[in-house]
């Protein structure tokens, strides 16, 4: 089994013309470098120097020495952070060694041209730099599960890197926020590739190849979403694709991964399919390790379903309290988007956890549900499709629900749907209107002019609506989830990853699997109070039938609700901090004062208001550090 890292730090500068020093990447690779001790390699020509830093934790008494290689003019440089699934396919097709992706990344560059990319399956970023032709390209996987970043360096040279923060070391750049962006993001607008949260830093899209021909970029989509040709297929068979897919996709996870593979195991449906399908795999159940983190309230009902899980695949299982410890600040730094990492505390334990038991590899049920079926704005799409009547029937076989609860999501579903649609004016529903502006009310901490926040609030709304409209297209509504809430997921992941030292993977996060919920019928998206239809039944066997009918687990909003309160009365106790652009000093404590008061939704406004300070604060005093 090999033990190739798969999980790395890559950064590199490219000047036409002129000859570079080392000591620019290894800065970029210090300023991202998780503080592991990972190996560093590095691949140097004229006019190009690029470097890798392994990011799995290292063995104990430290890795081995940095290697240096000195490569051939004529050659190409090549960097990949990432697994690519089918490298062994394409070792038997075009000679080579599996094991040597940056060689197999070069054979296919010969076979295929800038077609390569989509020959390529699995989670990847990769730099390809040909100096003698006077070209770059940077590329990423279909659904970007691994970022990659490039910035102009003074007019005249190209840097590339893994994360933002390694940028930020070059002349030139620095530290410079997109105020505009940051603001958007807090008004629950995301922000999409190739924007940052930085104003001189641009991602390279998710599913795109990006050539520099002479410095000068353009970009080209290799892989796009589209509905799978089945043509009046019936329910066995769509079951029979996707669990065929889902089979292959979860091997391709574990093929390279170094035993034994942690399984995140939380007692909903997606973990445990992830963990019964992977038990499906292996040979014994001593190369897995399912962590449970145990939870209260609400989400304290999920135990027993993790506990049964566990012992029907006949895996040992780890579970702990998690103590509610936020990501220490280095972390926040790594954060390419420091709003997400609002929500990386919790997984982050469960990484630890998993690397105390041994574990590089840790399979999570992450993106289950834009590949099992189920999304949010289901209701709206049945309302559409089925009316109301359908609607409450939906809701009344959920067993989780009260009477009180199910009628208030049904009123609140079609007030929205017939304000969507134009049937009611929305400024004549104080109940639609009190919805849409509860994040709203903790958003007032951004300090701006009046025309500026109600500019904002009216984009916000319009893309609101836009996700809420009736979605007969639902490779465009895929493709929006993709961008927007799937893009900060995978980030969390990647963060997590980098920060703990052990590679986060989930098997849904496969470009197949993406692309038959698309064409899925309604049937087996939902049913009878129950999503993910087609994943359930896709795992019959492989989990215990109690738990494949079991009814979509609540969220534990109580349990992050104390963690968020917690940490902003935390805020509350420290000296008043420089909030830059976007934070009013002084709303910002008139609202936490009052954040016991607040619902669940204006509490995560304000926690993320208070991740997007420690962050501002943390970047801005790195910057002054280094004058």
């Amino acid at each position: 089994m090999s033990t190739v890292c798969t999980l790395k730090n890559i950064a590199g500068v490219w000047a036409p013309g002129k000859s570079l020093l080392r000591d620019q990447v290894e800065t970029m690779l210090g300023a991202m470098s998780p503080g592991h001790g990972g190996q560093r390699r590095w691949q140097v020509v004229s006019e190009a120097v690029v470097g890798e830093e392994d990011c799995w934790a290292a063995e104990t008494g430290g890795g081995a020495a940095p290697a240096l290689l000195e490569t051939p003019e004529a050659s190409l440089v090549v960097a990949l952070d990432g697994h690519v699934e089918n490298a062994s396919e394409l070792a038997a097709e075009l000679g080579g060694h599996p094991g040597d992706l940056p060689g197999l990344v070069r054979a296919c560059l010969d076979a295929w041209g800038d077609d390569f990319v989509a020959h390529l399956q699995g989670a990847f970023a990769l730099a390809v730099v040909d100096a003698k032709a006077g070209l770059v390209r940077l590329a990423r996987d279909p659904l970007g599960v691994r970022p990659l970043y490039w910035a102009r360096v003074q007019a005249d040279a190209l840097a590339f890197a893994s994360l933002p923060c390694g940028l930020t070391e070059l002349p030139g750049i620095g530290f410079e926020p997109d105020v505009e962006a940051l603001r958007r993001e807090l008004f629950g607008i995301p922000i999409i590739s190739p924007a940052t949260c930085y104003r001189k830093i641009s991602a390279v899209p998710r599913g795109t190849l990006l050539r520099f021909d002479q410095l000068e970029p353009s970009y080209r989509t290799y892989w796009a979403l589209s509905a799978p040709s089945v043509e009046k297929a019936g329910e066995a068979e769509w079951v029979e694709r996707y669990r065929g897919l889902f089979r292959r996709s979860t091997d391709g996870k574990l093929r390279d991964a170094p035993r034994p593979v942690g399984v995140t195991l939380s007692g909903g449906i997606d973990s445990s399919c992830v963990l019964g399908m992977a038990r499906s795999l292996e040979a014994g159940p001593s190369e897995l390790v399912a962590v449970t983190a145990v939870l209260s309230g609400e989400a304290a009902g999920d135990e027993p379903f993790a506990e049964q899980v566990a012992r029907h695949c006949g895996v040992p299982r780890r579970t702990f309290s998690p103590a509610g410890v936020a990501l220490p600040e280095r972390a926040l730094r790594l954060a390419s988007d420091p709003f997400m990492a609002a929500q990386a505390g919790l997984m982050r334990e469960i990484a630890l956890v998993a690397r105390d038991a041994g574990c590089r590899v840790v399979l999570t049920g992450a993106l289950g549900d834009v590949v099992g079926g189920s999304l949010t704005g289901w209701r709206t799409t049945l309302l559409h499709q089925g009316g109301p009547a359908r609607l409450w029937r939906e809701l009344s076989s959920d067993p989780r629900l009260t009477a009180a609860r199910r009628l208030r999501s049904w009123f609140g579903s079609v007030l929205s749907y017939a304000v969507v649609m134009g049937w009611v004016p929305a400024g004549l529903v104080p109940v639609y209107r009190a919805l849409i502006q509860d994040r709203g009310r903790a958003l007032e901490l951004l300090a701006m002019r009046p025309a500026e926040k109600r500019r904002l609030a009216q984009e916000a709304g319009d893309y609101r609506r836009l996700r809420e409209r009736p979605q007969t297209d639902m490779a465009a509504l895929a493709r929006a989830y993709l961008d927007g809430a799937s893009s900060q997921e995978l980030c969390l992941l990647d963060l997590v990853s980098r920060v703990s030292g052990v590679e986060l993977r989930t098997p849904f996060a496969d470009p197949a699997l993406v692309g038959i919920f698309v064409g899925l019928p309604w049937g087996l998206r939902r049913r009878q109070g129950m999503g993910r239809i087609v994943l359930r039944e896709s795992v019959r066997g492989l989990v215990p039938d109690s738990l494949r009918v079991r009814a979509d687990k609540l969220q534990p909003t109580d349990h992050f609700a104390r963690l968020r309160r917690a940490a902003v009365q935390e805020a509350l106790d420290r000296p008043a901090r420089a909030m830059d652009k976007c934070i009013d000093s002084a709303a910002w404590r008139f609202q936490a004062k009052r954040s016991h008061q607040l619902s669940h939704t204006q509490l995560r406004a304000l926690y993320k208001v208070l991740v997007l300070a420690n962050w501002l604060e943390g970047q801005v005093a790195c910057a002054e550090l280094k004058r």
